[in-house]
């Protein structure tokens, strides 16, 4: 059973307040996409220090209208973003702290983006 818990580590998610209470999980194609997001900008600013793709997703991020808060967060709050139990944690908080449902911002701007003119 144990390595039944270890191989769907990626699957399973902390319920409650008790340790050992995990529910199996799955992503919802919102999630998917902005966990996806987060990781690749993680990659493209930490590890590629490529300003050029950075900007490319944050763009993304911006004509998707997803959250730039709920991203920066799950960059900075989570440690393993290849672990969707992790991700899942660190959104979770994000959304509770935030009334419960992601606020989306539905200007067509986006602060965090540097201009083409810079």
């Amino acid at each position: 059973m144990i390595r039944d818990l270890i191989s769907n580590k990626s699957e399973l998610r902390y319920q409650g307040k008790s340790p050992g209470k995990f529910l199996e999980v799955g992503l919802t194609s919102e999630q998917e996409m902005i966990f996806d997001l987060a990781r690749q900008l993680v990659h493209a600013q930490f590890c590629l220090a490529d300003d050029e793709l950075t900007n490319r997703l944050w763009r993304e991020v911006a004509d998707r209208k997803i959250d730039e808060k709920r991203i920066i967060n799950l960059m900075y709050k989570c440690s393993f973003h290849e672990d969707n139990q992790s991700m899942c944690e660190a959104d979770e908080l994000f959304i509770t702290f935030r009334g419960g449902i992601p606020r989306r911002k539905y200007s067509s701007g986006n602060s965090l983006i540097k201009s083409s003119g810079a």
